[in-house]
Parts: structure tokens; sequence; C-alpha cells
């Protein structure tokens, strides 16, 4: 049975070996970051740390605040209970 074609994987391993072969790597993520962006931008900060780059996390906008009303479900509204839960 023939592989099905992954165009993904030829821009994954060209991402992994543009930032293994960097010295110095910025990382940003979108404009008004949410917790994913927090979360994935240190778990990449950490990881090349460890390969013994020299990564640099900026974002001109600050990261929003947790707070009840900022709770989601796995669709979006907010969590039951409603803000202060």
């Amino acid at each position: 049975m023939p592989v099905p074609p992954r165009p993904w994987r030829d821009v994954v391993d060209a991402m992994a070996a543009s930032l293994l072969a960097a010295r110095r790597v910025l990382i940003t993520g979108h404009s008004d970051p949410d917790g994913d962006v927090a979360g994935g931008c240190s778990a990449l900060y950490c990881a090349l740390k460890q390969l013994g780059k020299e990564p640099t996390l900026y974002n001109p906008d600050p990261t929003r605040p947790v707070t009840a009303t900022s709770r989601r479900g796995p669709a979006g509204p907010p969590a039951a209970g409603g803000p202060g839960v």
C-alpha cells in the first residue's frame, strides 16, 4: 500500500533544521496572546535552552490575565456557573 504524501512534514523538517542551525532564536506569538501562546512559547524557550541555544521571548502585547470569566468550556461558552465560580 503506498504511503500518502505528507507535505506538512517537509515544513516541520525545515523548521527543525532552521532551529537546530541557529544560535539565537526570537520567539513570539500572535497579538493579544492567551495562555496557549504563553505556554507554547515557554515550552519552545525551554527546549531551545536545553539544546544550548540563546532564545529570546518577545510579544508587544501583555498576556491576558486569567479570570473567572476567561475560563471556557470545550465549545467556547463560559464555564457553567458563570463569573466567580
